[in-house]
């Protein structure tokens, strides 16, 4: 993840960043990239993802099979 992205994060307020997750979720995009995962799988990373600030997130994530999940959350939210 790059730092310009967790610096931004680290800006948002906790409702914000629990918005953005939300929303991240119910995109179709995301949905469809991880039709095949579980969702309480997913819905646990993603919320680790965004609210996480110690890089557990991503252990989280590959520990699931999710090699380039912080990727694919930049491109989603630079498309958001």
């Amino acid at each position: 993840m790059s730092s310009g992205f967790r610096l931004k994060r680290a800006e948002l307020r906790e409702e914000e960043k629990i918005a953005m997750a939300r929303d991240l979720l119910a995109h179709p995009l995301f949905n469809s990239f991880f039709e095949d995962l579980e969702t309480s799988a997913v819905d646990r990373c993603l919320h680790a993802a965004w609210l996480d600030h110690e890089g557990r997130a991503q252990a989280a994530a590959e520990a699931r099979g999710i090699r380039s999940f912080h990727a694919y959350l930049e491109k989603l939210a630079k498309k958001a």
